[in-house]
């Protein structure tokens, strides 16, 4: 009951945060930011672009059970505004225990319950607006939509089984803070929201939850370039 409550109000604070986040970036010219928004996208997208490889691990609730997502993501950053690409995300099971009870005939022809765990994977192609890009600090707003699937699994006498295997989508608008070592290397938080939008009825506990993640970004175009200069890759990275 009370990680319930704790979970609804995370729910309910990160909705205020990105709410406000919002607001902020809104008033700071009313009505004209959107098409500046668009200006400086279609403007990025005729600079010379940078791969942007990553890997995380997102905390959240599902139900009342704290739950861990790995993530890893490749995409491409044009201009420094603007970046896509996919994503692909998997819960972690072993510090995320998620079950459902099924009976099992055993060859002794006895019912025996076995717990079945949750299982949870999906890819997401995102979009990612820059509105801030300093020497250290970069601010943006990632927004994917995610396509995956979930069931419930268990082994016995050496066999899996896969129950109620269900296709899943999901969207995740995402406020980002990058802290930039170098022009390679970043250390990254952010907090966002979890919204199912086709879940698996088998799954009774809520998926929608508020989400925080602590990770690192490694834009490895530019780790190449200045580490392996004269390499081949480098040459291609270069042409590109």
């Amino acid at each position: 009951m009370l990680l319930n409550k704790t979970s609804n109000i995370a729910f309910k604070v990160s909705c205020l945060l990105l709410f406000i986040v919002a607001q902020k970036i809104n008033a700071q010219k009313s009505e004209s930011i959107p098409l500046e928004v668009f200006d400086s996208i279609k403007a990025s997208f005729h600079q010379k672009p940078n791969l942007n490889f990553g890997i995380d691990s997102r905390s959240s609730f599902i139900g009342s059970t704290w739950s861990d997502i790995l993530g890893a993501k490749f995409g491409v950053v044009f201009g420094k505004k603007f970046e896509t690409g996919i994503s692909g995300h998997l819960l972690n099971e072993e510090d995320s225990p998620v079950y459902k009870t099924y009976p099992v005939l055993t060859s002794a022809n006895k019912i025996v319950d076995l717990q079945a765990q949750l299982q949870l994977f999906y890819m997401a192609p995102y979009a990612e607006y820059i509105f801030y890009n300093g020497k250290y600090w970069k601010l943006s707003v990632p927004v994917q939509l995610g396509f995956g699937e979930s069931n419930f699994y268990y082994t016995y006498d050496f066999v899996q089984k896969v129950n109620n295997l269900h296709l899943v989508i999901l969207c995740e608008p995402i406020f980002s803070a990058e802290y930039k070592f170098n022009a390679w290397f970043s250390l990254v938080g952010e907090v966002g929201l979890r919204f199912m939008l086709l879940n698996n009825p088998s799954v009774p506990q809520s998926m929608n939850s508020p989400t925080f993640s602590i990770g690192i970004s490694l834009t490895y175009s530019q780790f190449i370039k200045r580490t392996f200069p004269d390499s081949k890759l480098a040459a291609w990275l270069n042409k590109i």
